[in-house]
């Protein structure tokens, strides 16, 4: 009986967990962005894939880094640009 609270308590809070927690990674990423997407607003989605496009091309390191992290280096970057 302890075993399967055990068990069904380890699906509970892996299925809570959020997309913007999975680490980026090339061969996932269709079908990660599905999930990030749906929860993100719109604008944050937009700026989230204009970064990865950019980190991708620029060939910089965000493979391993989660989308949220992503996600936060992106605002970050676009709070210097109005800064500027």
């Amino acid at each position: 009986m302890k075993k399967l609270f055990v068990i069904a308590f380890a699906i509970i809070l892996t299925s809570c967990s959020s997309s913007l927690d999975l680490k980026f990674n090339k061969e996932t990423l269709k079908t990660d962005i599905i999930e990030v997407k749906k929860e993100l607003s719109k604008e944050d989605s937009e700026l989230l894939g204009k970064y990865i496009l950019k980190s991708v091309f620029k060939e910089e390191l965000v493979t391993g880094k989660t989308y949220s992290e992503i996600l936060k280096a992106a605002k970050e970057e676009e709070e210097k640009k109005k800064a500027e």
